[in-house]
């Protein structure tokens, strides 16, 4: 008998932006994307750069709240001006 143990990877951060969607059809429905491009995205935990502004349109449309920083990566760790050191 074979027996699976199965891994279950953490949420990226933007697999979590992109739940706020829905499902990944719902997410590609609304984003107009295709699924798998959604699913890449989820996986690879990246948007590229030229489709930010079409997920961030999705958002404002749809009532879904998105911070345009949280579609960047290591934005939320990067100091903001006149932090202290």
């Amino acid at each position: 008998m074979c027996k699976f143990v199965v891994h279950q990877l953490p949420m990226t951060h933007i697999a979590s932006v992109l739940a706020r969607f829905g499902n990944v059809r719902e997410a590609a429905t609304k984003i107009g994307r295709p699924p798998s491009v959604i699913q890449y995205w989820r996986t690879t935990g990246r948007i590229p750069a030229t489709a930010m502004g079409q997920v961030l349109d999705a958002a404002r449309r749809h009532e879904i709240a998105v911070d345009p920083a949280e579609l960047i990566p290591g934005a939320s760790d990067a100091p903001t001006h006149g932090a202290a050191a």
